[in-house]
């Protein structure tokens, strides 16, 4: 798969979160990075290494896991009435600066239907707010730190 590629439907992404942040079953808006989601593929095509391996997490680190199939529907900006979805890209990267580039990396993005991802959406609306929320009540906690 070529970095920008579409993550197909069925593949898990496992985002990382502080245990703090799970309400329930549910990660909250506030732990959810919008518009652009880091989070890790689970495709059986990588190595052990580059998928989250769950049983070497940091005891104080939650984990929720996600697919495309179960993203919420698109959502609409009051002010003008343009819709966006959520879309699962495949970002191969360095997890921090100078470091080997992480394979199953990616990001769940907030994109304009029919446009393109951009990161100028402002981060104190009321659509980036509800974006955040929706994502999280559709994430599935399975390690809860």
């Amino acid at each position: 798969m070529a970095e920008g590629d579409i993550i197909p439907p069925q593949e898990w992404l496992h985002v990382a979160v502080d245990p703090k942040s799970i309400l329930g079953d549910c990660v909250v808006a506030e732990a959810i990075d919008m518009p652009a989601q880091s989070c890790t593929r689970s495709a059986p095509a990588f190595p052990p290494n580059a998928c989250i391996d769950l049983t070497r997490r940091p005891t104080k680190t939650a984990i929720a896991r996600i697919n495309p199939a179960l993203f919420p529907a698109p959502i609409t900006r009051k002010t003008d009435n343009e819709q966006f979805e959520y879309v699962a890209t495949h970002r191969p990267e360095p997890a921090h600066p100078g470091e080997m580039v992480h394979p199953a990396h990616s990001e769940i993005r907030l994109s304009r239907i029919g446009g393109s991802y951009t990161r100028n959406i402002r981060g104190n609306s009321d659509l980036m707010h509800e974006a955040k929320r929706l994502l999280g009540a559709q994430m599935i906690v399975v390690v809860n730190g």
